[in-house]
C-alpha cells in the first residue's frame, strides 16, 4: 500500500465517523426539541409526579382550574381522583396554616 491508499482509506472512515457523529447529535437535539415543546403547554400543567415502582407514577396535573390525580403505567393511565376547586383552596389553607404554626413555635422571637 501507498501513502496515497493510506490516506484515502483514513479519510473514507474519518467521513463515516463524521456522519455518525452528525446524525447522534441530530438525533438528540431533535429529542429535546419535541420534549420542550409539550412541557411548557399551557392548557396542562404537571404540578407534581411520583414514582411508585420500577414503570409506575402517581401524577398530580391541573387542567383548566381543576386538579387531577392520574396513575400511570406503560400500558395505563387511570384517574384516581378529581379535586375541585373548594378541596384544592382547602387543602392549601391546610398546608400554610400547619407550615405558620411550625414556624411560630421553631422560630419565635427571643425576648
Amino acid at each position: 500500500m501507498n501513502l496515497a491508499e493510506i490516506s484515502t482509506v483514513y479519510g473514507q472512515n474519518a467521513f463515516k465517523l463524521a456522519v455518525v457523529v452528525l446524525l447522534l447529535v441530530l438525533m438528540y437535539a431533535l429529542r429535546k426539541l419535541r420534549l420542550h415543546k409539550y412541557a411548557d403547554s399551557p392548557a396542562i400543567k404537571v404540578v407534581n409526579s411520583v414514582s411508585i415502582g420500577a414503570k409506575e407514577r402517581i401524577i398530580l396535573l391541573e387542567a383548566n382550574q381543576t386538579m387531577l390525580l392520574i396513575g400511570a403505567t406503560p400500558s395505563h393511565i387511570t384517574t384516581l381522583h378529581v379535586f375541585n376547586e373548594r378541596e384544592t383552596e382547602k387543602a392549601m389553607a391546610d398546608e400554610f396554616d400547619s407550615l405558620k404554626s411550625l414556624l411560630s413555635e421553631d422560630y419565635a422571637p427571643v425576648k
